[in-house]
C-alpha cells in the first residue's frame, strides 16, 4: 500500500527539481480517498469547481500545492 502516495510524491520531487513553482490537479467530487491522498501531500482546495463534460451532475475540484 502507499503506492499512489509514492508515485505522486516522486512526481512532485521531479517538479521541484525542475524549478516548477506550483502544482495543481483536479479531483472528482466525492472521491475522498484521492482527496485525502492529495491533502496528505500538502495540496489544498482552490475552491474552483467545474462540471464533468460527460456528466454535468458531477463535478471536479481544483487543488494546488506550492512547491518552492
Amino acid at each position: 500500500r502507499g503506492v499512489g502516495t509514492q508515485l505522486v510524491a516522486d512526481m512532485l520531487d521531479r517538479l521541484r527539481a525542475a524549478g516548477v513553482p506550483r502544482a495543481w490537479l483536479w479531483v472528482l467530487g466525492g472521491n475522498l480517498r484521492a482527496r485525502r491522498l492529495y491533502e496528505g501531500l500538502g495540496f489544498v482546495s482552490t475552491g474552483e469547481r467545474q462540471p464533468l463534460k460527460n456528466d454535468p451532475t458531477r463535478y471536479e475540484e481544483r487543488m494546488t500545492l506550492v512547491l518552492e
